[in-house]
């Protein structure tokens, strides 16, 4: 075997490397935005966006649309967070969560949400 034989070699298997992290990476952030979105879905706390209240389903329903615009832009659970979940793209106000009468941001609620699900998931 000569030694561009033996460079291309380690070029391509390299190349399958770095393949095979990136799409670990991405699989692991899809399946955490799927467990948010779930979960948001499943939630018996109101979503209050631009002083309107919604259920999760209603909420879910929305962030997926966001996350359809902005998909190209999230790298990570925490993009998706904050370009979907955080605040009104028109209106500028952030989002809140209402779970038994006590209002949090949602992207504190989320991120709690999604430390919970990495803890539980190590």
């Amino acid at each position: 075997m000569n030694s561009l034989t033996t460079h291309l070699r380690k070029v391509l298997l390299s190349a399958c490397i770095f393949l095979f992290v990136s799409i670990s990476v991405t699989a692991g952030t899809e399946g955490e935005i799927q467990y948010l979105l779930q979960y948001i879905g499943n939630t018996d706390c109101s979503f209050i966006r631009n002083n309107n209240t919604y259920s999760g389903m209603k909420a879910k329903a929305h962030i997926e649309k966001k996350y359809a615009y902005a998909q190209a832009w999230i790298q990570s659970t925490e993009d998706f967070i904050r370009l979907t979940a955080t605040k009104s793209s028109i209106s500028g106000k952030s989002y809140l969560v209402r779970c038994q009468g006590v209002e949090y941001r949602s992207a504190q609620w989320l991120s709690s949400k999604l430390q919970r699900f990495r803890n539980l998931n190590k």
